[in-house]
């Protein structure tokens, strides 16, 4: 994973730097023969790195279709470059039911927020494929205020036809991961977990993905559970007839998220392929 300035959406290689190298990376060129699925994580309404009231009023810009000309020209590169909705998947604003992100709804209204949301799909989709996913993060929260920009993720919903696939991003902070769990099913089941978007992906006619998964962060002092990679791989199982991608987030550098084969059951656990 690696931040990118948001004049890259517009630029036709989307040309960045990787690992700290100097070089232009062309996106699009580095990922060409690629076999899977690349999902490019995207701020709605220009550089999130600005003062949380400038990003605010470029979301309520966003809502009056201002930055749909931005959009178009993503859109209209990404096709020329031959990216699909076979191999290219967009997750916008993603995470957007917490604050720690400027683009959550919080402050500017839900009004406003799904205005964006629909005029930044419509551009894309007016000259391109490409899938849009619409991802919260997992929590049994339900109360809006501090960490949480809404009560439940699903006040958001922008409307069926403005989402191409229902994303839930999941963490270990919970009962999922739990060993003494007896039956996984009855503990990933709150509405704003993936079982639960699981089910209403179903109902909807869509996939559902899950674009972050992984054991709780090692800083809060829960360190490695290798059962919640037996939990993720039986809901995977379980829906892998509209599973349309995940992607365990083992970051290694810095010690959080990380999976460490520190014993039989761990390493077993990890070879198993995850892709269904």
């Amino acid at each position: 994973m690696h931040w990118l300035p948001w004049d890259w959406i517009t630029d036709p290689g989307l040309a960045s730097t990787r690992s700290g190298s100097t070089k232009d990376t062309l996106i699009w060129d580095y990922y060409k023969d690629f076999q899977g699925v690349v999902v490019l994580s995207m701020s709605m309404a220009g550089n999130s790195n600005v003062e949380r009231g400038q990003y605010e009023n470029n979301m309520r810009a966003c809502a009056k279709g201002d930055y749909n000309g931005y959009w178009h020209t993503f859109a209209d590169n990404a096709t020329k470059r031959g990216r699909t909705d076979q191999n290219t998947v967009v997750s916008l604003a993603h995470e957007f039911n917490g604050t720690w992100f400027k683009w959550h709804p919080g402050n500017v209204g839900l009004d406003v927020w799904k205005s964006c949301w629909r005029n930044v799909y419509t551009a894309i989709k007016a000259k391109s494929s490409i899938r849009i996913v619409w991802v919260f993060s997992a929590t049994t929260n339900s109360t809006k205020g501090g960490d949480f920009s809404v009560a439940t993720a699903w006040d958001a919903w922008p409307g069926d036809q403005y989402v191409d696939i229902i994303g839930v991003n999941h963490y270990d902070f919970r009962n999922l991961g739990t060993k003494e769990s007896t039956d996984w099913r009855d503990s990933c089941g709150h509405t704003q977990d993936i079982c639960h978007a699981a089910k209403m992906a179903r109902e909807k006619g869509k996939p559902v993905a899950v674009p972050e998964w992984s054991s709780d962060r090692n800083q809060y002092g829960y360190g490695d559970n290798p059962n919640i990679v037996n939990k993720m791989w039986n809901f995977f199982k379980d829906n892998r007839d509209i599973l349309a991608f995940e992607n365990m987030f083992n970051n290694g550098g810095s010690g959080a998220w990380h999976v460490y084969p520190r014993d039989s059951s761990n390493q077993t656990t990890v070879l198993i392929p995850l892709r269904v």
